[in-house]
C-alpha cells in the first residue's frame, strides 16, 4: 500500500488509515473498532488504486459489492518499469500518488527503502498472515511490519525431457528434493 495523506472530506480519518483496514481485507470487523468519530459505515470513501492485472475490473466488482461505500478508482499506468516509474515520481513530487498500488514482491524492498509504504499490520493485516504460505507473507512484510497483502504467488511449472530423464533412470521428479537429487544425478553422470 502506497503511502498517501490526503484526507477524506468529513470523515475525519486520512486515507492510509482507512486502505490500511479496507486493503487488508478487513474493513467490516476493524471498523468497528474505530472511534465513533472518525469513520461511520455509511460514510462513502473514494480511493485510486493502480494495478495492471487483466482480472482487476471482475475482482473491484466483487469489492465494490460486498462493500458499497467504498468506490475504487482503478488506473492502469503500465506495468514493470513505466508503472514503477510514475509510482517513484509521485513519491518525489509529493503529489499525485495513488492510495494503493498493485507491487510485486521483488519491488517491495526498494519502496520500503524510499519510506513510501505504510505498515498494515497494526490495522489488523497480521490477522490473515495463515491464509498464505509462509514464502508469499515474508515477501511482503519485515518481522511485524506488514506492506502488502500477496495478491498471488506466480505461475510456477517445471518442464523436463523425458528422454534425458528415461536414459538416466531418473522418475520424474515431485517434489523440489527430488529436483535437487536429480540434478546433482545428471551433473555427475555428465
Amino acid at each position: 500500500m502506497v503511502k498517501n495523506d490526503t484526507t477524506l472530506r468529513g470523515a475525519g480519518l486520512d486515507r492510509r488509515g482507512f486502505l490500511k483496514v479496507a486493503g487488508a481485507g478487513l474493513a467490516a470487523s476493524a471498523l468497528p473498532t474505530l472511534p465513533a468519530s472518525v469513520a461511520r459505515a455509511d460514510d462513502v470513501v473514494n480511493i485510486t488504486f493502480w494495478a495492471w492485472t487483466p482480472t482487476t475490473a471482475d475482482a473491484l466488482k466483487m469489492f465494490e459489492a460486498k462493500y458499497p461505500n467504498i468506490k475504487v478508482n482503478w488506473q492502469n499506468v503500465g506495468q514493470g518499469a513505466p508503472h514503477y516509474q510514475k509510482l517513484r515520481d509521485a513519491i518525489k513530487a509529493g503529489t499525485g500518488l495513488p492510495d494503493v498500488a498493485q507491487m510485486e514482491f521483488n519491488s517491495i524492498p526498494s519502496f520500503k527503502a524510499l519510506q513510501a509504504l505504510a505498515d498494515m499490520g497494526p490495522a489488523g493485516a497480521d490477522a490473515v498472515k495463515d491464509e498464505f504460505v509462509d514464502w508469499t507473507w515474508k515477501s511482503v512484510s519485515d518481522g511485524d511490519k506488514v506492506y502488502g497483502i500477496p495478491w498471488d504467488s506466480g505461475p510456477m511449472g517445471l518442464l523436463y525431457r523425458e528422454d534425458v530423464l528415461g536414459a538416466a533412470k531418473i522418475d520424474v521428479p515431485a517434489t523440489w528434493d527430488a529436483y535437487s537429487e536429480a540434478a546433482m544425478k545428471l551433473a555427475k553422470d555428465k
